[in-house]
């Protein structure tokens, strides 16, 4: 048997609770050692703000997670492909980070400059295209990258709005070396639909890759 007086009781139940809030032994010790209410409330408080933040970050994770879960449900949904379509799409938030995007390598550069900006790992990003590069199918050459914007970023300077407007759009499965194809069916869609193209840049996201599955869209 081993006995415990009160005061022993009191330490304890202190220990295990510092244990239950993933204390490590070397700050339960140090706290312990130095036991005062003041010091044990600026503790807590310490605490308290350490897992808002966790908390914070979780919920972030968590909205970036529904948002693909909504996206590639979206897309599985589609079984005619290419589909053209007109939408009036309101203003919508991105996060933004210009570039000279030309292959695979200066993407994959770009990305790593856009997450320094951001202070963390993005999964997909889309891709802009000016209205000069469009219309000289140029279809090789972007000059940007961007993430879908929610209301808890705070990364003021990347924030850009795309405009609320008349889009005329298109959701097609193929691989790059065909986004000629799908860029003229787009074209000719929007001539003989006598539109008129404001001179804004274009927009490409890949929902679905070749991660996920042979067939992208």
């Amino acid at each position: 048997y081993r006995y415990y007086s009160i005061e022993q009781f009191a330490l304890l139940t202190l220990i295990r609770y510092l244990k239950l809030s993933h204390i490590s032994v070397k700050e339960i010790k140090k706290i312990v050692n130095q036991v005062t209410p003041e010091n044990y409330v600026n503790f807590l408080k310490k605490q308290r703000t350490q897992l808002k933040e966790e908390l914070d970050n979780l919920e972030f994770i968590m909205d970036k997670f529904s948002m693909r879960i909504n996206e590639i449900e979206e897309a599985m949904k589609m079984e005619q492909l290419p589909i053209i379509s007109v939408k009036e799409l309101p203003d919508r938030k991105i996060l933004y980070y210009q570039d000279n995007i030309t292959s695979r390598i200066s993407l994959e550069k770009a990305i790593r400059g856009f997450e320094k900006k951001l202070g963390y790992a993005i999964d997909k990003v889309g891709l802009t295209m000016s209205y000069d590069d469009l219309v000289n199918e140029n279809y090789d050459v972007n000059n940007g990258i961007f993430i879908k914007c929610d209301d808890k970023n705070n990364n003021k300077n990347l924030i850009k709005v795309l405009e609320a407007g008349t889009y005329v759009c298109i959701n097609y499965r193929a691989s790059h070396s065909d986004l000629p194809v799908y860029y003229k069916m787009i074209m000719d869609y929007i001539k003989e639909n006598n539109y008129i193209p404001l001179k804004k840049d274009s927009i490409r996201r890949t929902i679905i890759d070749s991660s996920i599955d042979s067939n992208i869209i």
